[in-house]
């Protein structure tokens, strides 16, 4: 017997918490979203459709490895990335999790400006 979870998904518009990882990590307007269980937190008051899809790959993934395990690989990850790289921009996109997102990101919205932007922000983070 198989039971399924049920959650709702909620998004918080306009939040701080983006914000303030924003300063912290990246000084970038371009991450303007963070996921945490099945919250998203939006920094501005309209989420353009590619950061959901990307937002909602995490929520995906969440389901998949369970909220522990999501998050213990994600920062182990992240960490084991800037020990290699020494910079946390390319370190964040050398995240599986993330890699898949945008991934998902480019893939549903597979215009040409979406797959540009996506190619150079990997060949800027590209190093190996």
């Amino acid at each position: 017997m198989t039971t399924q979870v049920k959650s709702k998904i909620k998004i918080k518009f306009n939040h701080w918490l983006p914000k303030l990882l924003l300063k912290i990590l990246f000084k970038d307007s371009t991450y303007c979203a963070v996921t945490l269980g099945y919250t998203i937190y939006y920094s501005g008051i309209q989420m353009y459709q590619s950061l959901l899809v990307h937002e909602l790959t995490h929520i995906r993934q969440i389901r998949k490895y369970g909220i522990l395990g999501f998050y213990l690989t994600y920062f182990l990850c992240y960490i084991l990335n800037f020990f290699q790289y020494w910079n946390w921009e390319k370190s964040y996109y050398w995240i599986p999790f993330e890699q898949e997102a945008y991934t998902e990101q480019a893939l549903v919205f597979s215009d040409y400006l979406l797959n540009e932007e996506y190619a150079n922000k990997l060949a800027n983070v590209e190093g190996r």
